[in-house]
């Protein structure tokens, strides 16, 4: 009896495409949507898809790893600074200064017929044999017809992806466990995010994206780590699909002169515990996810977890002092500070070698009372009045 209720809850709409998201997983598709109990900003496919939200059609990504699109219905663009190579259609790679290059839809109302997709990258690994596992964009146009008749319109779309595979052949990145914005297998380059755009979340005509835009073509979305060079315009919209042009673009790889570290968004100084935040004057990313920072309270220094938040600006130290550590007897002269070892930050790529942050130490005071975020023992501390 168990069963046959299952089987007539299935009977809908809605268990119809949960058999076919869990029937993806079976020749190895992986779940796009992020976990809400790891919930990020930014994370996630953040779009319909059939292995993020059970609606609409398998992507481009997945069906060019399962081979319902053939090698040559994929476009693969690589970008340098000397140019672009473009692979079609199996034949031999030609090189040229940038591209026009059309995007045709992926679905069609006859099942039969095979879609396309364009895939760009500044990683050469593209052209290869095993290029569908490396990191590059996706640009994707669906027409509102077959499996997409669920969309109101046709919609240009690019997605970002990192698709590097381990020694067990499996996916290095995750979207459901990842707890990083922009650092999964596959996410919407969402254009809700750029200045001035009519609040889609897809393409446009007259859209432009590279290494200094709101979103852009870093992976990360932070040129510091994930500058590619790629420049995309889409230069025209139409019923039989999109045209884009493709180049290098050195905007946004620029490495700050000088990288400075400030107490400029909380300023109420340092309790017994906290999420103390910094700001810094560029956008940055961690050379180690698992680095530490010290924090040092009148000579003694204790190790400092610490995130950096999507946009690359704003350090987060998560920290709990022992108790006593902050007494009344030392609440007059205690002397504060966080600092980053030599090396902690990226700050970006030059000449093919990672340009790293130097030694960095931030004064911070004392709050005039220092009760905790966390429930913790109140004696020795407590509220303690300031001098």
């Amino acid at each position: 009896m168990q069963h046959r209720h299952v089987a007539l809850a299935l009977n809908t709409v809605g268990g119809a495409q949960t058999i076919i998201h869990e029937t993806g997983h079976a020749p190895g598709l992986i779940d796009y949507y992020s976990n809400p109990t790891t919930f990020t900003p930014n994370k996630g496919m953040n779009t319909n898809d059939m292995m993020n939200d059970n609606i609409g059609d398998h992507c481009g990504f997945s069906k060019w790893l399962l081979g319902w699109i053939d090698d040559d219905h994929v476009t693969r663009i690589v970008v340098n600074q000397d140019g672009v190579t473009v692979k079609r259609d199996n034949a031999d790679a030609e090189h040229m200064a940038s591209v026009s290059q059309a995007v045709t839809s992926l679905d069609y109302e006859d099942m039969r017929q095979q879609g396309s997709i364009v895939a760009i990258s500044a990683d050469p690994a593209l052209l290869g044999s095993e290029g569908r596992f490396s990191s590059y964009y996706v640009l994707q146009y669906d027409d509102a017809v077959g499996n997409q008749s669920v969309m109101s319109r046709p919609m240009l779309r690019l997605y970002r992806v990192q698709a590097e595979l381990n020694d067990s052949r499996v996916f290095t990145h995750s979207n459901i466990s990842s707890t990083e914005a922009h650092n999964q297998v596959i996410e919407l380059v969402d254009m809700t995010q750029a200045p001035n755009h009519d609040g889609s979340t897809d393409l446009k005509q007259g859209d432009h994206i590279n290494g200094s835009t709101t979103p852009s073509t870093n992976f990360h979305d932070l040129a510091a780590s994930g500058f590619t060079g790629i420049d995309i315009t889409v230069t025209s919209i139409n019923a039989l699909g999109a045209t884009v042009a493709i180049s290098y673009n050195d905007s946004g790889h620029e490495i700050p002169q000088a990288f400075t570290i400030t107490d400029t968004l909380m300023s109420r100084g340092i309790i017994g515990a906290d999420a103390y935040k910094l700001k810094t004057s560029a956008r940055v990313a961690k050379t180690d996810p698992y680095s530490q920072a010290i924090l040092t309270v009148n000579g003694k220094d204790f190790d400092v977890d610490f995130d950096i938040n999507g946009d690359g600006d704003i350090i987060t130290l998560d920290y709990q002092l022992p108790v006593g550590t902050l007494t009344t007897t030392s609440s007059c002269s205690l002397s504060c500070s966080f600092t980053f070892p030599k090396g902690t930050f990226i700050l970006g790529i030059k000449d093919g070698k990672t340009v790293t942050s130097e030694r960095i130490t931030v004064p911070v005071k004392v709050a005039p009372w220092r009760t905790s975020r966390r429930p913790e023992p109140t004696h020795g501390m407590g509220i303690i009045p300031t001098c």
